[in-house]
């Protein structure tokens, strides 16, 4: 087993309930590993991914991964990914728990309360990891 130290940092500005800008920032090990800029520019979105024009999104983004973690997706099917500029599924599982679906098929589950968040299974693909929510 190999200890490692993953940092995430995400700066998600949403204005008028649109996305309007999202960096996201990950460091594996006090090294960078990745740096996804997300810019709305008009009617679209520029996805950058480590200085380098990666893709344009057209419709407009309400509902962004980060939110999960601040407020429960009722009637919310998807959501943006602030992390790899794609859409992930939100599937609804029933008493308040719902199940996100990411482009690489790897599944978290969320559990709210009151609408919030209590807790979460992330599968973060090499590691699994859960989030409880302290009282």
């Amino acid at each position: 087993i190999k200890e490692i130290e993953v940092d995430y940092k995400y700066d998600v500005v949403f204005e008028d309930n649109l996305l309007k800008k999202a960096s996201v920032i990950i460091g594996v090990d006090d090294k960078p590993y990745a740096d996804i800029i997300t810019n709305r520019t008009d009617q679209t979105y520029l996805i950058t991914k480590n200085k380098k024009k990666e893709s344009v999104i057209e419709n407009a983004i309400h509902y962004a991964t980060i939110v999960l973690y601040f407020k429960e997706p009722i009637g919310i099917d998807s959501c943006y990914s602030e992390q790899d500029g794609s859409f992930n599924t939100i599937v609804p599982l029933g008493n308040h728990v719902y199940k996100k679906i990411n482009a690489k098929k790897h599944e978290n589950v969320y559990y709210y309360e009151g609408g919030y968040l209590q807790k979460a299974e992330i599968d973060g693909g090499l590691i699994k990891f859960e989030i409880v929510a302290e009282n």
